[in-house]
């Protein structure tokens, strides 16, 4: 497996950088397009990013295996979401609703991420899906036919993402959808990302407290242009905070976003970290003196906004700032155990990522400690590596496993470092 090399000299961070669209919208645009038709809705600046490109490969399988059900309708097809749990959740919800035999499959540790709620769900509205091997797990077979809608009551504690796959297909259900959440959801700014989205198509959708209605929409708004992601921009924020002098300009951004996490604009202020929108550019700076520096001990909760746990881990851990993480249980069960993945690699820099009751805490040492040579392991989880990266300004040269996998989201992250003055080497 291939390692890349990475150190900043100087540790001044200044200069311009491209960030990708929101791959979140992009996948949530493309199954819209998908279900209104392809020839007639438009989505400009897609994301390029793996996971979107692997829902184009699952949507393109079934506009390929629809020409020949008819004709065979005794098979059943194969769609392999790969590594992409977002992909997986959202094309469960469209095969059940799409005519033909499918299975649905994906990478190993797929297999292990929960599907049940959504399966739930879509059984409870009339859909025809079947377990393969575990119970509550992938793979899935399922038999697509004409859903009609309604009220469901929707388990929410493990991931957003079964939410989302419902209120995307419903707007072609005869009678909508009407979802009741769990007090409380994780994830939920990614529910309310779902529900801008379905709005700026126009369809009508409302959410009220713990529930939201969704209405069978014969019409919507043809052209569509994905956002920037904010999730990716998070990475250099981390990059101004953890920097001696920062001036890092992102362009084409607008101050107003329909993502959660847009919320590193105010949780980095606490770290020096300021933020000026002048025209259609976002200029994010340091500026040592405004570090808060009461109380001593910082506290977030990440229920809502969960991409943001592994930047602020980062920037706390390098900064010597103790942390209470709230609402982040459930990152056990993304890409990877990314609880324990942080807490094996911040244990490097000698620093302790524990569980205490119903906060993971962050625990610096005394004072930090210098280390002659970081190897820092990624888990196959491209979040990972992006928010390891930076600690090259606080440690030096360090060394960072499986550098492409910053592909599922963020292609070209190490090109956009280099133009800030960070050096890499692939070996």
């Amino acid at each position: 497996m291939q390692s890349i090399f990475i150190n900043h000299p100087s540790k001044i961070v200044k200069g311009t950088v491209n960030v990708p669209s929101s791959k979140s919208i992009s996948n949530r645009a493309l199954i819209l397009q998908h279900l209104f038709g392809d020839e007639t809705v438009s989505i400009s600046n897609i994301s390029e990013a793996r996971d979107t490109q692997l829902l184009i490969e699952c949507l393109d399988q079934i506009v390929f295996h629809k020409k020949s059900i008819y004709s065979n309708n005794k098979s059943a097809y194969v769609i392999d979401a790969s590594n992409a749990g977002t992909a997986y959740r959202f094309m469960t919800a469209l095969l059940a609703i799409t005519p033909g035999k499918w299975i649905l499959t994906g990478d190993n540790r797929m297999q292990f991420r929960p599907i049940k709620p959504l399966v739930d769900s879509l059984l409870s509205l009339g859909a025809e899906i079947k377990y393969l091997e575990k119970s509550g797990f992938p793979p899935l077979q399922i038999t697509g036919k004409e859903l009609i809608g309604g009220h469901i009551y929707s388990n929410t504690q493990q991931s957003s993402q079964f939410v989302n796959a419902l209120l995307l297909i419903a707007p072609t259900l005869s009678k909508g959808i009407t979802i009741e959440l769990e007090p409380n959801p994780v994830s939920e700014s990614y529910i309310d990302n779902t529900i801008g989205v379905l709005k700026m198509f126009g369809v009508d959708c409302y959410k009220h407290n713990n529930l939201i209605e969704v209405k069978h929409t014969k019409n919507i708004n043809k052209n569509y242009e994905v956002e920037p992601d904010w999730s990716s921009i998070a990475f250099f924020y981390e990059i101004a905070a953890l920097a001696d002098e920062a001036e890092i300009v992102i362009e084409n951004i607008s101050p107003r976003s329909i993502q959660g996490d847009f919320n590193i604009v105010q949780i980095s202020k606490q770290y020096g970290v300021e933020s000026k929108f002048v025209k259609d550019c976002l200029i994010i700076s340091k500026n040592n003196s405004a570090i808060k520096k009461e109380p001593e001990i910082f506290e977030f909760d990440f229920r809502s906004t969960p991409d943001l746990t592994q930047p602020i881990a980062a920037m706390s851990a390098s900064l010597g700032i103790d942390t209470f993480f709230k609402g982040i249980d459930h990152l056990a069960l993304k890409e990877t155990d990314r609880i324990k993945a942080m807490e094996n690699e911040l244990h490097k820099i000698n620093v302790e990522f524990t569980r205490s009751n119903e906060f993971h805490i962050l625990k610096n040492p005394k004072e930090i400690s210098s280390v002659d040579s970081l190897f820092f392991k990624t888990y196959k989880d491209h979040r990972m590596a992006m928010s390891l990266a930076p600690l090259c300004l606080k440690f030096g040269e360090i060394e960072i496993e499986d550098p492409m996998v910053v592909e599922k989201s963020f292609p070209n992250y190490w090109t956009e470092l280099e133009k800030l003055g960070f050096q890499t080497r692939i070996k």
